[in-house]
């Protein structure tokens, strides 16, 4: 399949820069990997990755996103205690590495994980460092995931002015027409975008709030049809909280 298309060279790059003692590179390589795996729902592997990545040498500057899958991956699967632990250390290990690429996602990460906790004014404060950080940029950056996720937390938060200003300033691309069809309340066009890109982690979490959203407007066969590709997902990566 295409993934594996795209995995196997990155898994051969990265040896092959562990080899030559390019452990920077190595390292960027199997982050690489680690992201696909997650995104695409291999989760025991993505599991395993990301722990072995965790305080390995040279993946410093990636780590924040090898103790977010791990987070994510504990979450969804009742182990609150350590995915918050995790997600409060990606993000101080994200400021160690002092880059917006990897500060941002890691805040977003974090914000999520304490409004799906009831601590709304911590996840506001989370949330808002990134909204700061992004009005003052000259861009939003390369769109992928976390802008996903950042517009979902903004509604959930009731900006959506905030989450507006950010997608117009995106350039066109898929990203962009999954996140102006959030704003649009239409989280079923979003998550069929993301599918279509092999987002499927992000798609499925999507399909969860497009479920809700139906089944509140009396549109229940729709909802049905949104859960059952959610848990569909969520099945298969053994998310047994969601389930």
């Amino acid at each position: 399949d295409h993934r594996g298309q795209v995995l196997t060279p990155l898994d051969e790059g990265a040896a092959r820069a562990a080899q030559d003692g390019d452990v920077q590179g190595a390292a960027f390589l199997r982050g690489n990997v680690l992201g696909l795996r997650f995104d695409a729902g291999d989760w025991e592997e993505a599991l395993q990755e990301a722990s072995s990545l965790i305080g390995s040498p040279g993946f410093n500057r990636q780590e924040y996103l090898a103790l977010t899958v791990r987070a994510t991956i504990l979450e969804s699967r009742g182990d609150l205690a350590a995915a918050g632990g995790d997600f409060e250390l990606a993000l101080e290990s994200a400021r160690e590495s002092a880059e917006a690429a990897a500060v941002l996602p890691a805040a977003v990460g974090l914000a999520g994980f304490l409004r799906r906790r009831g601590r709304s004014n911590e996840a506001a404060a989370a949330l808002e460092e990134v909204v700061a950080a992004l009005d003052a940029a000259e861009s939003v950056g390369d769109i992928q995931e976390f802008h996903v996720e950042l517009v979902v937390e903004l509604l959930e938060a009731g900006r959506p002015q905030a989450a507006q200003s950010i997608v117009a300033r995106m350039p066109e691309s898929p990203w962009r027409d999954a996140c102006r069809a959030l704003v649009e309340r239409d989280d079923a066009r979003a998550a069929d975008t993301l599918a279509s890109m092999g987002t499927e982690r992000v798609a499925a979490d999507l399909r969860l709030r497009a479920a809700r959203a139906l089944a509140a407007a009396g549109r229940l066969g729709e909802a049905e049809a949104q859960l059952e590709l959610a848990r569909g997902f969520y099945a298969k990566v053994g998310a047994t909280a969601y389930l």
